[in-house]
C-alpha cells in the first residue's frame, strides 16, 4: 500500500488525545496544574480575555477552553462559573474537574477551543505551527498571555521555556497562482469564485507549470499589502507602503510575462 505523503489531521482531536492520555490523570502536569487551580483559573480569565481565539467576558464571543456540542452539532460557548462549565442558557453544564472534563472529552459532548489547542500544541508542545495571517496574530498574543499567566502562577521555569517558540510562521497560503486581468490589463490575484465564473483552467497541472516559471518570492509578493496589514498594526505602518496594491506589485516585477493567464 503506498503511504500517502500528506495526511491531514484535525488539531482538536490531537489535544484531545493528548489530554486524556498524559494531562488531566496527571495532577502534576502544567496543563493539570492550569486548568484546575483556581487562582490560576484566575489568571486565565483575565490574561486570555479579549484575545481572538479564546473569550471575551464583556462581549460573549469565544469559549472558556472548551466548546460543547448540542443535539444539533452546533457548537455552543461556555463559560466558567463556580466550577462549572455552563452555556448562555443552562441547558448545558459539565463539573469542571478532570473526570469529568475527560468523559466529556471522550464522549465528543465538548472539544478544545483554539486557545486550548495552541497552548497545548505549541506553547506546550513546542511544535511549530504553520498558518494564515490570523494565526501569526492570534497565537502571538496568547503566547504573550500564556507566559503572562506562568510567571504570575510561579511557573518561572515553563514561562522561560515557552519564550523561544516562534509564533509567526506563515504556512505557504499566502502563495498566489492564480490571477485574473483586469480591464485595464492589470493582474490581480483570483479567488476560487472569480476562476469558477470565468470557466479558466484550474487543473493541476496547469498550476505546477506555472509554479515552475515563477519564483516563491514573485508568488508572495502580491499578497505583500494584505500581509502588511496583518503583521503590522496601524499605528506603526507606512502610508506608502499601505497604499501599495496587488497589480502595481505585479506591474513592477514583470508578472505579465510570466504568466499567460490565458493559456
Amino acid at each position: 500500500m503506498r503511504v500517502p505523503e500528506l495526511i491531514y489531521i484535525e488539531i482538536e482531536t490531537i489535544v484531545k488525545e493528548l489530554l486524556i492520555h498524559y494531562h488531566l490523570s496527571r495532577p502534576k502536569s502544567l496543563l493539570y496544574r492550569i486548568l484546575f487551580n483556581q487562582r490560576k483559573q484566575q489568571l486565565v480569565h483575565y490574561y486570555f480575555n479579549n484575545i481572538a481565539g479564546a473569550f471575551s467576558s464583556q462581549q460573549k464571543w469565544g469559549t472558556y477552553l472548551f466548546w460543547a456540542l448540542d443535539n444539533k452539532m452546533h457548537r455552543v460557548r461556555l463559560s466558567l462559573k463556580e466550577n462549572i462549565l455552563i452555556s448562555e442558557d443552562n441547558k448545558i453544564s459539565i463539573p469542571f474537574t478532570p473526570e469529568a472534563v475527560a468523559r466529556a472529552l471522550q464522549d465528543k459532548a465538548i472539544f478544545p477551543s483554539m486557545a486550548m489547542c495552541y497552548v497545548t500544541v505549541a506553547l506546550y508542545y513546542g511544535m511549530k505551527c504553520l498558518g494564515g495571517f490570523c494565526q501569526v496574530h492570534d497565537l502571538t498574543m496568547l503566547k504573550e498571555a500564556w507566559m503572562k499567566i506562568l510567571f504570575e502562577a510561579d511557573e518561572r521555569e515553563e514561562a522561560l521555556a515557552v519564550e523561544p517558540v516562534q509564533t509567526k510562521e506563515l504556512g505557504g497560503d499566502g502563495m498566489v497562482l492564480a490571477y485574473l486581468n483586469t480591464r485595464k490589463g492589470e493582474l490581480v490575484p483570483a479567488t476560487g469564485i472569480d476562476l469558477a465564473l470565468n470557466k479558466q483552467d484550474t487543473s493541476f497541472e496547469k498550476f505546477v507549470a506555472i509554479s515552475r516559471r515563477v519564483t516563491l518570492s514573485d508568488m508572495m509578493n502580491s499578497m505583500l499589502p494584505e500581509m502588511y496589514t496583518v503583521l503590522y498594526p496601524s499605528f506603526q505602518r507606512d502610508g506608502r507602503l499601505a497604499s501599495l496594491t496587488p497589480e502595481q506589485i505585479s506591474k513592477v516585477i514583470g508578472l505579465h510575462g510570466k504568466i499567460d493567464i490565458e493559456e
